[in-house]
């Protein structure tokens, strides 16, 4: 098998949390380089528990997950499809990749869907990253890598309205977003995984995302720093949705906006999709029904399986070449150009992985 180890940002959309203003971070639109920083960089952006309230739950689908932060004496419960479970292993002193934050737990399970339940304690705990593990591709498998930029129509299927805007940190210098509710996007691909990429902000909010017409998630791109609705805490970049060790064939995406309207509409940003083809598949089977993820819906306590979560771009050709300044809708270098195209959006999370 051809082994991929993905990472997901604590920031991003696919990790929820039951009450953001439970958790302490920074502005990340104070430093719109983290999105192309180096491992040391990246463990910037955190999210620090501030009480018992502070809660966050995600899914995923394989044998292992590892999450990387800092803390004190444990004072926390984490719980797997509902039973706790306390780490496989002691993790003191194991630093995740390049000089980043600590190893704080990792727990193998048996090869499956699961969701992994967060509930802090009134103790220390700041989360810097999730990492999973998974599989490609057959062990000896070449991998193609493909970038789709949001402003290609022949890939990308948009309903409703879309505006198009640019800026010198988007991939290939443009974004586009909608703020209208059932503005939806699709597209087909052929291969065994698939990441979708946007910016987030306060005044973001739930999109649906549909997998070969099934709906596997349900995922919210507020940033999550700051208080209340507002176009701030940008955070470029973000992984919206990932799905990983899909079969052989043509798979069919589909984001759907789940805006409330009135004088707070919620936002959803595209700026570009990946994925990758094998030379040869090789999947896993899996075990156990798929259900969707709500985001507001997955706080510690409820037991939701099914689509899980992974991050991590598979090709670094992928990263856009600027990290200058924010780059999203009402930043002073961004300028729309289009206020009615049908263009762009993005996916929930899917990890699917294999025994090994």
């Amino acid at each position: 098998m051809s082994k991929f180890v993905l990472t997901i940002d604590d920031f991003d959309p696919i990790v929820h949390y039951a009450n953001p203003q439970a958790w302490q971070t920074p502005n990340p639109q104070e430093h719109p380089e983290w999105w192309n920083a180096t491992r040391e960089q990246t463990n910037e952006p955190w999210h620090q528990a501030k009480g018992d309230d502070s809660k966050f739950s995600f899914n995923f689908t394989g044998n292992m997950v590892s999450m990387y932060g800092v803390t004190g004496v444990p004072n926390y419960e984490i719980r797997i499809d509902g039973e706790l479970a306390p780490a496989s292993m002691s993790a003191a002193g194991s630093i995740n990749g390049n000089g980043g934050r600590p190893l704080i737990y990792e727990k193998d399970v048996t090869y499956g869907n699961h969701t992994l339940e967060f509930s802090n304690k009134d103790g220390f705990f700041l989360l810097d990253s999730i990492e999973v593990s998974m599989f490609l591709g057959a062990e000896s498998a070449e991998m193609k890598n493909t970038t789709v930029d949001d402003r290609d129509t022949s890939f990308l299927k948009f309903d409703g309205q879309w505006t198009q805007q640019q800026g010198p940190n988007f991939f290939d210098g443009t974004s586009s977003f909608t703020s209208a509710d059932g503005a939806s996007v699709a597209f087909n691909f052929s291969g065994s995984a698939v990441w979708v990429y946007g910016d987030q902000k306060n005044d973001h909010g739930d999109f649906k995302v549909l997998l070969n017409g099934s709906e596997v998630a349900v995922n919210n791109g507020r940033s999550g720093c700051g208080e209340g609705y507002s176009a701030t805490c940008e955070k470029l970049h973000g992984l919206a949705f990932f799905a990983g060790s899909l079969p052989q064939g043509t798979h069919e995406v589909k984001i759907v906006n789940q805006s409330p309207g009135g004088d707070q509409p919620t936002f959803f940003d595209l700026d570009y999709i990946e994925y990758t083809t094998p030379s040869q598949y090789a999947p896993p089977e899996l075990v156990g029904a798929a259900t969707p993820v709500n985001a507001n819906e997955t706080a510690v306590g409820v037991n939701v399986t099914g689509m899980g979560i992974a991050g991590g771009s598979p090709s670094s050709s992928a990263a856009p070449g600027s990290s200058s300044s924010a780059g999203g809708k009402d930043a002073g270098d961004a300028s729309a150009v289009s206020p009615s195209m049908t263009l762009g959006l993005f996916l929930g999370a899917w990890v699917l992985r294999a025994l090994f």
